[in-house]
């Protein structure tokens, strides 16, 4: 197999498994359980807001209040976020009994 077929198959490789990742996120009501459930895959920030359609900003700060929360660090928390975070917790219980 030469270079140019490995990275043919390394690319639909890749394709397929970005697919399959977010077929198992595509019920998920929030972003933020996609971002957490993308994130224990092993996806990185970037990778997730690619699949995601938004920016890898908006993954590093939902990653970072998830982290936080679970150092027992509850991060400021605004109004409109309230929500977001309630459901993050939510998520991280269903994770935890998994």
């Amino acid at each position: 197999m030469d270079e140019k077929q490995f990275e043919e198959i390394s690319g639909k490789l890749d394709l397929i498994t970005r697919l399959l990742a977010l077929n198992l996120v595509k019920d998920m009501k929030t972003q933020n359980e996609k971002i957490l459930t993308l994130s224990s895959f092993g996806f990185g920030p970037t990778s997730i807001a690619e699949m995601l359609g938004t920016s890898s900003n908006t993954v590093n700060v939902a990653l970072s209040k998830i982290r936080s929360k679970k150092k027992g660090q509850p991060p400021e928390i605004s109004t409109n976020e309230e929500s977001d975070m309630q459901e993050t917790q939510a998520t991280e219980e269903q994770q935890t009994k998994l």
